[in-house]
């Protein structure tokens, strides 16, 4: 997702276009959408598929992760006193000959986990004490066919995160029973109390499965929800002293350093460092019976904050789950948000010597000997400013926009490009040109990489103005040449590719790219790293773990 935007909105930079536009600077093809609070400008889906792949992971983990359950105690009345089983621990495990773990969208929507077939033998100490028996003595519990069932929520946190709930755990025990190992003279009075027992223990193990069930989905997944920033830093982790790899940040330095924006290496550094990805939740996720789908607000921001005051497209996706596990779609509200900020922080706003920039200095140079550059176009630029240096300038109309369709991305933008004679303090206007450029690009995913074909299907000047004589003809023939500079630059760009990125402890298989109606959508298959289950699951390390016995 990042190196997506990393890829596009340094193509975004050299697309300066708008058409026509609203307030604030804002395109038409941007402001005129109907949207809702609850649009998203990335979505995340999950589907059924992706639930089903993982359940025997989880399944195993929860193998290894149940016998180190606290059992904790169990106390109830009897015969005005009390029956006190303590110190309960688990000697033997039998794993459930059944697990389930699927979606459900009725009554309620929650993911279901389901466990059966689980036998438990428990040791611990007995103490009975009342009018007639005061009885202190080992005890060992068998229970057999242990089931749970338990209701997961998906839910929406106050900070803007997911969170989790299980309102909904039910747990039976097919079969308990016990031994008491030195009952001594109260041997004859077990029986009086043996139901009792069997039904506290039975009660007590059942509310206890419940118990912790909860706490390791609610507080395991609390902890990791909350490891994740709801701000993405784009240039990388912000709390490393370690340089990062980071396609992302890489593609916005890139940016950040075109000709023009006269931004030292410092300040560049500056900058990516006060640019986000608001990923906080705008609604609580949905879930049906086919997939659980997260909705991102996907604005790009400054650290301080502030809104761009646009909407993200409502996206018509289509409610059957895929047959991918997992589906991200991105819409151009990430890239129009980051246009939008550079337009109105004056980033996209280019003055330099057309001299001496990289690329086009050729095409470019004022005055020049040849007969094929800016200056033969300006023939009399060096008899009128012979002490003058030349400037070009280069200033958006609006912010540029990007527009997304089944056929590809438009990248869209229009602006003035001027041409200044400078000495000292003293500026000399000798045209103006109206510049209209429209880029197609086609994004697909290949060796683990974004990349991308561009062509500019569009790159019209007209001139406005002009103080000396001109030939328009040879503009018109420079703007050609400008076109496939531009052209050749893009795609030289978008050839390097942009690292697929990983989600988590999630590594994505086989992921695609394609395009659809207002947005980009990467389909893949997923894998779960185990030391991700782990951190997930809230499990120990082996090395710190109990011994017991599993059949």
């Amino acid at each position: 997702m990042r190196h997506i935007v990393g890829a596009l909105c340094t193509l975004a930079v050299l697309t300066h276009v708008p058409t026509s536009f609203g307030l604030r600077g804002l395109r038409e093809e941007v402001s005129s959408r109907l949207t809702t609070p609850t649009d998203a400008g990335i979505v995340i889906r999950a589907t059924s598929k992706m639930v089903s792949a993982f359940s025997p992971l989880i399944s195993a983990a929860l193998k290894k992760q149940i016998p180190h359950m606290e059992l904790g105690d169990i106390v109830s009345p009897f015969l005005h006193g009390n029956v006190n089983i303590s110190k309960l621990r688990m000697t033997r495990f039998k794993a459930q000959d059944l697990f389930d773990c699927h979606l459900q969208d009725k009554p309620s929507q929650r993911l279901k986990v389901v466990l059966s077939g689980i036998d438990l033998d428990i040791n611990g100490h007995l103490h009975v004490g009342s009018r007639l028996i005061q009885l202190q003595s080992s005890i060992d519990v068998w229970t057999k066919n242990v089931s749970a069932q338990l209701g997961i929520e998906f839910l929406r946190s106050n900070d803007s995160r997911m969170a989790v709930s299980v309102p909904d755990c039910v747990a039976t025990i097919g079969k308990t029973d016990f031994r008491i190992r030195d009952a001594g003279r109260y041997t004859p009075f077990i029986p009086l109390f043996r139901k009792r027992i069997i039904s506290d223990v039975s009660s007590g193990v059942t509310g206890r499965i419940c118990q912790q069930a909860k706490a390791m989905v609610e507080e395991n997944l609390k902890k990791f929800f909350d490891s994740l920033p709801i701000l993405y830093p784009l240039s990388g982790d912000q709390n490393s002293t370690r340089p990062v790899k980071n396609d992302v940040g890489s593609a916005l330095g890139g940016f950040l350093n075109f000709p023009g924006m006269k931004l030292t290496a410092k300040e560049r550094e500056e900058l990516l460092r006060q640019l986000y990805l608001n990923v906080s939740l705008v609604a609580k996720p949905e879930v049906t019976g086919n997939y659980i789908e997260s909705m991102h607000a996907g604005e790009i921001i400054y650290a301080k904050g502030g809104q761009s005051g646009i909407r993200p497209p409502k996206l018509n996706l289509s409610t059957d789950g895929g047959d991918r596990m997992l589906y991200i779609y991105i819409t151009d509200y990430v890239f129009n948000s980051l246009l939008l900020l550079m337009y109105r922080s004056n980033l996209v706003y280019l003055s330099f010597d057309p001299n001496t920039v990289d690329g086009f200095k050729d095409l470019l140079k004022v005055p020049c000997d040849a007969s094929f550059c800016l200056g033969a176009a300006v023939p009399e630029f060096s008899k009128l400013y012979p002490k003058h240096k030349a400037l070009v300038i280069y200033q958006p109309n609006r912010a540029p926009a990007v527009t997304m369709s089944s056929d590809g991305m438009q990248l869209l933008s229009d602006g003035i490009f001027a041409l200044y004679a400078k000495f000292n303090r003293k500026m000399h206007r000798l045209f103006v040109l109206l510049v209209t450029l429209k880029v197609h690009v086609d994004l697909f995913i290949r060796d683990g990489k974004i990349h991308g074909n561009a062509t500019i299907n569009n790159f019209d000047t007209r001139l406005l103005k002009h103080k000396t004589r001109m030939d328009e003809d040879l503009l018109d023939i420079l703007s050609g040449f400008t076109k496939m500079i531009l052209q050749h630059y893009l795609n030289s760009m978008l050839a390097n590719g942009f690292t697929v990125p990983e989600f988590g402890g999630l590594k994505l298989i086989k992921p695609k790219l394609r395009m659809i109606s207002d947005a980009i959508v990467i389909e893949t298959d997923t894998k779960m790293q185990e030391a991700f289950l782990r951190s997930l699951m809230g499990m120990a390390p082996s090395s710190n773990r109990r011994r017991f016995r599993v059949s």
